[in-house]
């Protein structure tokens, strides 16, 4: 008899006596086995030795177990109260399996031929016979353990039935099933198909919320107990397992703790299928990994412990998750996408190197502006005027033109009352003509949309009003700068709306709702009645200009560079860069919530050491920033003659012209001057050595004596320059 893991019936509900008994079942083979019974309220679990697994993509190792549900007879033929369950042989369910049988094939194109049940007829015992007919009612189950501890977010279970000659008074069904060992192995899923009348099965079952749980997929059987000399007329039904058991993607789910990912189930994960890192544990990537597909860090921590534990993956980490780099070596990463909320962090107590292709931090606020590239959508809504009502009689796509807005070039737009060439009285009073009063309200909305890709961010329009000379005031034209969001099937909306009445800057934002499947809109709105085309120069026109975007901010992920050192290949601009920077940097204390800080440099700048982030722009796109103390202007971690020449060979010292670090701006203010002399001073480090040695090394410090006065001449020098240059100029 095969022993696999707990099953738990798949009958009708069952009324169950608190208990405990052992049962001693006798397989095909003859031999002693024995099941424990656990019996609970509404439930039955057995407790079974050997639990049966499938790898997820390849289906292998499989074999089939048996399990026998036993309930009484009803008057009818059905299916009465419950008795008994346990594991049986599968040749005693009956079930033939044709082709896989136990022999270590795989599951995939196995051929099974399911029947009635038939080895525990006896017509001399009246528990199993009444005359020439079975007084039970089965229900023969046939199944596999793809996980033991479900990983995969969905499973599919499909296959081919070959043919179907069971009897109608049977009933055969795949299905899917998902059981929770924590809790007394309770149903948490069982998604069933039934089998008559088909060629195909198939069953796909979400798996995202049961992580962590017991799978089985299999078949089941459900009848009265046969009679061996019906056999021919009852039949059976054949079916064949397909090879599409595999899932669609790996999910690592460590609800808590840590586990390396051989102890989460994936000692080393190739081929093409997507990651995801769920439950607020640890992951450690600790294997070179080769595989491609994006990892989506969803919760907890992925810890790349390898040099090249996912160097090929692009990555995103949600809000609260965190991607952790401890690999003492050089790492190399494929582009990582934080969320707001979402980390990257390096190690503190060693000099790392990072490489990454591109970094992006995201962003809590989405700024737009006046832009006919962004702004292509049209829409009017048609009321009723104030005094008839005012009820909303329909709304209708239309192009700009008809809604009198006209872009007269990218970033300008001129807007004006619209009017309708129907002369009808519908639309005017007493029809259309010159002077004739608008009989509709027309609300005109030029606009620019996106399908759930701002959901949970603040999206900010922006623009200024550089003419106004519509005529406003009771019963005239109104325009207003406007975000909507809504929801997926446009019934209903929240807003944020800003009156334009003047010239001037302006400026509307709206928190929107993190719901992938909303829309939201930005644009501006034009309200007002119906005008006739000859009266149209009378009512004027409003022109709105596109407008810089505020002063960008650090408000989204955030990277701690601990010790180390990151270069970044493209997709962040040095100024992107700068601002990252102020945001880490916060106060001065290196603790800000969003940005690029370095926990290694807020313990020492608190006990008083000049340290930061500095920074380099590569000049072919990429950038760099790392640990770093003030005056190193070249990132090797000393502060030598190497920094002077690079600070005195920019020429910057107090021209006010923009400069980067390598320059010698060593305070993020954009220019080099008398603070950042003080700076390169105060750290006391030239000529002193690495003062970031890496893992393992030890820093020298060469005996110069005072090495600050060196840094005052030549700072000095570069003083000298600029006054002599400006003397030069009068």
């Amino acid at each position: 008899m095969a022993v696999g893991c707990p099953l738990v019936v798949f009958g009708s509900a069952m009324r169950l006596n608190q208990s405990r008994t052992r049962v001693v079942s006798t397989g095909s083979g003859g031999t002693n086995q024995i099941m424990e019974i656990v019996m609970r309220s509404n439930r039955l679990m057995w407790i079974l030795a050997v639990a049966v697994s499938i790898a997820s993509t390849t289906a292998s190792a499989g074999v089939w177990n048996g399990w026998m549900a036993v309930f009484e007879k009803t008057s009818s033929g059905g299916q009465g109260a419950y008795i008994f369950n346990q594991g049986w042989a599968v040749p005693d369910l009956k079930t033939v399996v044709v082709n896989g049988s136990g022999t270590g094939a795989t599951i995939t194109n196995n051929v099974l031929d399911l029947y009635p049940n038939y080895n525990t007829y006896n017509p001399t015992d009246p528990f199993w016979a009444s005359g020439t007919v079975g007084n039970k009612w089965m229900e023969a189950i046939t199944y596999v353990e793809p996980q033991s501890s479900i990983t995969d977010s969905s499973w599919t279970f499909n296959g081919d039935v070959s043919s179907y000659t069971l009897s109608s008074d049977y009933t055969a069904q795949a299905f899917i099933k998902v059981l929770d060992p924590s809790a007394g192995y309770a149903t948490l899923l069982y998604d069933t198909q039934n089998l008559s009348g088909l060629t195909t099965f198939s069953i796909t079952s979400d798996l995202t919320f049961y992580q962590g749980k017991l799978l089985q997929v299999g078949f089941n059987v459900q009848g009265v107990n046969a009679n061996p000399a019906a056999a021919a007329s009852l039949g059976s039904v054949m079916v064949k397992t397909s090879p599409t058991l595999t899932p669609t993607e790996i999910t690592i789910n460590v609800p808590s703790g840590t586990q390396t990912q051989a102890q989460a189930g994936y000692p080393l994960i190739t081929g093409t299928l997507p990651v995801f890192k769920t439950g607020s544990g640890a992951v450690v990537f600790n294997a070179a990994n080769t595989y491609a597909a994006p990892t989506a860090i969803q919760a907890g921590t992925l810890q790349v412990s390898s040099t090249a534990g996912l160097t090929a993956s692009p990555v995103s980490v949600s809000g609260g998750a965190a991607l952790a780099v401890t690999a003492p070596g050089s790492t190399g990463l494929a582009s990582v996408v934080l969320d707001v909320g979402a980390g990257m962090t390096l190690r503190s107590d060693i000099a790392q190197t990072v490489a990454v292709q591109s970094l992006d931090f995201g962003s809590a606020t989405v700024d737009f502006t006046v832009d006919s590239a962004t702004m292509t959508n049209g829409y009017r809504n048609i009321y009723e005027l104030p005094a008839n009502g005012g009820a909303l009689l329909y709304g209708e796509v239309v192009n700009q033109a008809d809604l009198r807005a006209t872009f007269t070039s990218g970033t300008s737009v001129t807007l004006a009352p619209c009017y309708v060439s129907d002369t009808s009285s519908f639309w005017y009073t007493p029809s259309g003509e010159p002077g004739a009063t608008g009989n509709k309200i027309v609300q005109a909305l030029a606009y620019g949309q996106a399908n759930g890709t701002y959901a949970g961010k603040t999206v900010r329009f922006s623009g200024n009003v550089a003419d106004y000379t519509l005529l406003s005031g009771s019963g005239n034209w109104t325009v207003s700068a406007f975000i909507r969001d809504f929801d997926a099937a446009y019934s209903s909306y929240v807003d944020s709306m800003v009156p334009l009445t003047s010239t001037g800057d302006f400026s509307v934002s709206l928190a929107t709702i993190d719901d992938p499947s909303r829309h939201v809109q930005w644009g501006l709105v034009t309200t007002g009645p119906t005008v006739w085309i000859t009266d149209l120069p009378s009512k004027g026109t409003v022109v709105v200009n596109a407008l810089n975007a505020p002063a960008a901010t650090a408000d989204g992920g955030k990277v701690d560079v601990g010790r180390g050192i990151v270069t970044v290949a493209s997709g962040l601009s040095a100024t992107d860069l700068v601002v990252q920077i102020l945001g880490g940097r916060g106060d001065g204390s290196w603790t800000g919530t969003a940005g690029i800080t370095s926990t290694a440099v807020a313990t020492e700048v608190a006990l008083g050491a000049a340290r930061a982030v500095g920074w380099l722009d590569n000049g072919d796109g990429s950038v760099t920033f790392a640990y770093a103390a003030p005056g190193d202007s070249n990132l090797d971690w000393q502060v030598d003659v190497l920094d002077a020449a690079n600070v005195l060979a920019a020429g910057k010292f107090n021209t006010a012209d923009p400069a980067t670090w390598a320059e010698g701006d060593f305070n993020y203010d954009g220019v080099v001057d008398v603070l950042d002399a003080a700076d390169f001073i105060t750290t006391g480090l030239y000529n002193a050595g690495a003062y970031n040695p890496p893992q393992g090394a030890v820093g020298s410090v060469a005996a110069v004596p005072e090495p600050s006065a060196v840094c005052l001449l030549a700072f000095g020098g570069l003083a000298l320059a600029a006054v002599g240059r400006r003397r030069a100029a009068r």
